[in-house]
């Protein structure tokens, strides 16, 4: 739905209420056991500060530990090779300006809560309790000791030694000196309280003891209710991230939902989802970064299934902005990249059930602090939650095109006629047989009468009796495709202009009919 548009000296907003086929959710005995647990859902909650072990003065008193017990193998390392290689640090954006500089630098991975607290409940989002809901949470991350700050707020909270930053280093190669970075960190986990030696596994060869190193890996499903589904599918393209302290990898979700991480990690990981993609974010709401913490797990895969809550909402959402912006999409463009806007496009999943729209989409939003799309009443079938997000996608995608003044000042009929025929084409390649209903109150079917020649049942609307009915509409126009159609709203602001900038560029045996469609559909 196109939230804003803008004529002179005018505002006008229409929000229009589509009636979801609501199914109710009895799946329990039907499906596979999902590991969700109930306190995955709200604010992660945190509990400790723990005394790091990766600061610089902590490392060097467990190297004199080391040595004063006489356990030191090798002469090749001294107290003073111990020397900062990171910085922890925190930072404050005020703008989504600033936001963005951070999301667009791929130097870090970025966390809103802290990583050295522990986490006593998973959650969907964070927001420090001493800051306003009104501004944007603290970022925390690790950065190289080299690294070149920008002019954005932040806060030094450690200087830090990553042991593992040395492995590599070409004069430390033998094993004494391999072995004993992995021994300086156990000694600083120990002497900080932070060693969990329970079901440790301690690998033995000719050369001494090791940890074992393993690859987080598992599976992302979530439950599709829909009609003819009534099953967990894969969710694809999910950012799956594996931390320990200050080292972060990641993998995003094969077809089948899968993921491996190419790292090895020593002792516990813990594993999340962040909802988000190299052009697009989800948020909780309207500020918060949208999470799903999942458990601290030792040599163990992380495999879940979502069936409910707002994460169900995420997924939803994610899966259809996945297909929008990286898999087929019936041959449109993708919606607007990082690069051609000052950010990622921002996605605000509301858990509003009783708000009058769907949803909204504002592009101009882009340069204030609100998400430019907000998708509203979680409670929806997946299909129908699917279907918004993929309309609001569109608008977006028009905003894009060409002149950015063309989609703010267009016909409302245009935008939203326009989004109602993205919504079907790529809906149905999610889920053939997607419902084509549609009113002739700015939501047409003029793009789907285009594309395919059929006789359509359409959900016309009686403004004298307030209320819909079902009529009949023979269709006999064809064989346009939907880049053509796309193409040539390029420019375009009115409903007639439109009409006319696809007759004059695309030459197709039944454009005489073109005047007949437009008009039943502008009839109001």
């Amino acid at each position: 739905m196109k939230h804003f548009q803008y004529k002179i000296g005018v505002f006008l907003t229409l929000l229009i209420v589509i009636n979801a086929c609501q199914k109710e959710e009895n799946i329990a005995e039907s499906v596979t056991k999902s590991n969700e647990s109930q306190f995955q859902e709200g604010m992660i909650q945190l509990g400790d500060k723990l005394d790091n072990p990766y600061t610089v003065e902590n490392m060097r008193k467990a190297y004199q530990k080391i040595k004063d017990e006489s356990q030191l193998k090798t002469s090749d390392i001294s107290e003073s090779n111990i020397e900062i290689t990171h910085l922890y640090v925190r930072f404050l954006p005020k703008t989504d300006k600033e936001y963005a500089v951070l999301l667009n630098d791929t130097t870090l991975e970025i966390f809103d809560y802290p990583l050295d607290y522990e986490v006593k409940e998973g959650g969907t989002y964070y927001h420090d309790p001493e800051l306003p809901d009104s501004v944007y949470t603290w970022k925390y991350c690790a950065v190289d000791k080299t690294y070149d700050f920008p002019n954005i707020e932040y806060e030094l909270l450690a200087e830090l030694f990553l042991p593992e930053s040395m492995e590599d280093e070409a004069s430390l190669k033998n094993f004494d000196t391999w072995s004993f970075w992995d021994d300086l960190e156990v000694e600083a986990l120990k002497i900080t309280g932070n060693y969990d030696e329970s079901n440790e596994t301690i690998l033995k060869s000719s050369n001494g003891l090791r940890r074992k190193k393993w690859n987080p890996r598992g599976k992302i499903r979530m439950f599709d209710d829909s009609e003819g589904i009534d099953r967990f599918v894969p969710l694809r393209g999910v950012k799956v991230r594996a931390h320990s302290w200050f080292t972060t990898k990641f993998d995003l979700t094969n077809s089948k939902g899968e993921y491996y991480i190419d790292k090895k990690f020593k002792g516990h990981v813990n594993y999340s989802i962040k909802w988000e993609r190299n052009d697009f974010e989800l948020r909780s709401k309207r500020w918060g970064q949208a999470y799903y913490n999942g458990p601290r797990l030792k040599e163990k895969e992380w495999d879940l299934d979502i069936s409910s809550g707002i994460s169900r909402m995420y997924a939803i959402i994610h899966r259809a902005a996945h297909r929008y912006y990286y898999e087929d999409n019936a041959g449109l463009r993708r919606p607007p990249k990082r690069d051609h806007m000052l950010g990622r496009v921002t996605i605000g999943a509301f858990d509003w059930n009783y708000f009058d729209a769907n949803a909204d989409c504002g592009p101009i939003k882009r340069w204030t602090t609100f998400p430019e799309i907000r998708i509203f009443k979680p409670n929806r079938s997946c299909e129908h939650l699917y279907s918004t997000t993929i309309h609001e996608l569109a608008h977006a995608s028009h905003w894009d095109m060409g002149k950015h003044s063309d989609y703010n000042r267009a016909d409302l009929i245009v935008c939203e006629s326009w989004a109602r025929g993205v919504q079907v084409a790529i809906t149905e390649l999610e889920y053939p047989g997607h419902s084509r209903t549609y009113s002739r109150l700015d939501y047409t079917g003029i793009v789907l009468d285009m594309l395919d020649g059929n006789k359509n049942t359409v959900s016309y609307y009686h403004s004298t009796y307030n209320a819909y009915s079902l009529k009949t509409y023979n269709d006999r126009v064809r064989g346009y495709t939907i880049r053509q159609i796309e193409d040539a709203l390029i420019g375009q602001r009115t409903w007639n202009g439109w009409r006319d900038n696809i007759k004059n560029k695309y030459s197709n045996s039944t454009e005489d009919n073109l005047d007949d469609a437009f008009t039943y559909w502008n009839s109001k």
